[in-house]
């Protein structure tokens, strides 16, 4: 991903389509700019002496494109107003061509007020469009580039810095950044009801570079390409990146595992029911789940862009990835005031179960902290879409992505708290089971025609239960060290989960209701960690969220967060692991 994929995911948007994407979905927003591209138009370039490389589409004709695009919506002052701009980082190109093709420092310096009076021509356009909120990139210390390095290599050592940066290069950047920020000043005092920002991508690199080993970077490679062929800098002008015989790198394999098969299936929106390996927010917002859960301050949620959002985990859920995969933003939950609900809605609750508070009650079984079970999610759903389909809800839901679960895992984890026996628990199973396939026919008479109907884990494998079972004398481990007697009863349930979809399916044989193997998801992880040792950190008096109690430094490396959940780390590759296993069942276009 790039700079402007994780601008969209903070601002809960879907990644910007190109704009010269014709068939593609523009309504929260568009991208114009093009690999290659420069401030300054070929004709000026040319009068310099300096050809383009591989492309004329200069800022003027992006500007030019969005032009067409504003003057093909209605009404596009209205949208602009939420809209937020950013006009760069470009300029960059011009003084790479130049110096590339033999220019000199000096004689690029002399370009900086033409290039930046050319931007700031660019930000005036786009105000006249109606934009209020417009950032303005930098750039970047070119005498850092891999390509710069490569071609301005030098034996004199006083020509580089402490981060073996070229000097004069980084000037260069420097005195082009000193220019476009003065100019962004006299614009301020022009257009005093604009924001306007100039965007620090050099300081951002600088920052970048002096925390790189504690951000996880090699120390001994912050200079060289990952992906290229020979060379001091692993960077070779005949044979770049992408070329026939550029070995792949390990980041190339990982590009394989990150193309988003889910994006054929054109999903618009996608509902999620569930309990807290689900939940993104909604336990927060019910005062009693709240004061009982600690999910809702750190450590939870510090991968999160250090925020703790009642997602139980160190970062994002597989509900989020599952969104990601789908070019749409992350569902809020249901409860959220105010919020967006136009492609979908998280109804998943921590601590939920799928039988009902009474029915556990009869089972002598409480509830931990919320009474918000499936049959109260359910009634959400009713409610929501009462409110936005409710003369037509097949036509509404055609493109929707349905999730009924994972749910009914926490009732049995109770019920073994509070003292019932194996076999007890087991007798439960059919209500459970019964109690879900209710919620897929109540999710079906809407008009949901993909359904993800998701099984339980290993839970034998998480520290909580190997805990509990640990003061068991007559306790067995499998391979994994895992409790066998507790997984043996999850597959249990989990076949009879997946009898249940099977009845369903013959009942509605034109909608895909497919059973989500997170059980094999969970095995398949194991398989392919490396095994980490030690004993399972977990106490039942003191918890992560506790005063006292530290998260890890390095969560990657872990497969449990918090004793019950995962890391984000664990629920990204499951996902990955789910898609691929249910995809061909979605039916979605190749």
């Amino acid at each position: 991903m790039l700079m402007i994929d994780f601008i969209a995911r903070e601002s809960g948007l879907p990644f910007l389509n190109p704009f010269k994407d014709r068939n593609a979905d523009f309504s929260h927003g568009v991208n114009f700019a093009v690999a290659g591209a420069t401030a300054l138009s070929v004709k000026s370039l040319a009068e310099k002496n300096i050809a383009m490389s591989f492309t004329n589409s200069t800022l003027s004709v992006q500007l030019h494109w969005m032009s067409s695009h504003f003057k093909s919506i209605s009404s596009p002052e209205e949208k602009l107003k939420k809209s937020l701009f950013l006009v760069g980082e470009i300029g960059g190109n011009d003084f790479n061509y130049g110096l590339s093709q033999g220019k000199s420092i000096k004689e690029a310096r002399k370009m900086v007020p033409e290039v930046v009076q050319t931007i700031i021509h660019g930000v005036k356009r786009v105000i006249d469009f109606g934009a209020t909120r417009i950032i303005i990139p930098g750039n970047f210390p070119i005498g850092c580039v891999t390509a710069m390095l490569t071609k301005f290599k030098t034996n004199k050592i006083t020509a580089y810095d402490e981060y073996h940066c070229i000097k004069d290069l980084n000037s260069l950047a420097r005195y082009f950044n000193h220019h476009l920020q003065q100019a962004i000043v006299e614009m301020k005092k022009k257009y005093p009801n604009i924001i306007l920002i100039y965007g620090d991508y050099y300081n951002a690199y600088l920052w970048l570079l002096r925390n790189a080993v504690s951000l996880g970077f090699d120390k001994n490679s912050l200079q060289k390409a990952c992906c290229g062929t020979s060379g001091k800098y692993n960077y070779n002008t005949s044979r770049t990146c992408g070329a026939p015989g550029v070995p792949k790198s390990d980041a190339q394999e990982l590009i394989k595992l990150e193309k988003t098969k889910l994006r054929n299936c054109k999903f618009d929106s996608i509902y999620q029911f569930g309990d807290s390996i689900s939940d993104t927010g909604n336990c927060m917002r019910e005062s009693f789940c709240k004061a009982h859960s600690k999910c809702g301050k750190l450590p939870y949620g510090m991968n999160f862009y250090q925020n703790a959002t009642g997602r139980c985990s160190n970062g994002m859920l597989m509900i989020d990835y599952i969104a990601l995969e789908c070019g749409l933003p992350l569902l809020n939950p249901s409860l959220e005031e105010n919020a967006d609900f136009s492609h979908g809605a998280n109804f998943a609750v921590s601590g939920a179960t799928a039988l009902s508070v009474e029915s556990l009650a009869k089972k002598e079984i409480h509830m931990s902290y919320t009474n918000s079970t499936l049959s109260v999610q359910l009634q959400w759903m009713s409610s929501h879409f009462n409110s936005v389909c409710s003369t037509d809800c097949p036509k509404y839901l055609e493109n929707s992505l349905f999730l009924v679960g994972e749910i009914g895992g926490d009732e049995l984890t109770y019920g073994l708290n509070q003292g019932k026996t194996m076999e007890e628990l087991r007798r439960m199973v059919p209500d459970i089971v019964h109690a879900i396939i209710r919620g897929v026919r109540r999710v079906v008479s809407f008009g949901a025609t993909r359904i993800v109907v998701p099984g339980n884990i290993p839970a034998g494998c998480n520290p909580v239960i190997l805990t509990i079972f640990g003061t068991r004398p007559s306790t067995t481990y499998d391979e994994y060290g895992c409790v066998e007697e507790w997984n043996n009863f999850i597959m249990y349930y989990n076949n009879y989960l997946k009898r249940g979809i099977h009845m369903l399916k013959r009942v509605y044989p034109n909608i895909s209701i497919i059973y989500g193997d997170y059980y094999n998801a969970y095995l398949w992880l194991r398989q392919n960690v490396v095994a980490l040792g030690g004993d399972y950190n977990y106490r039942e008096d003191m918890k992560c969220g506790d005063p006292g109690v530290e998260a890890c430094a390095n969560p990657n490396i872990y497969i449990s967060w918090d004793g019950l959940h995962l890391t984000q780390r664990a629920y990204s590759w499951l996902t990955k692991w789910l898609i691929d296993d249910i995809i061909p069942q979605l039916n979605c276009p190749v």
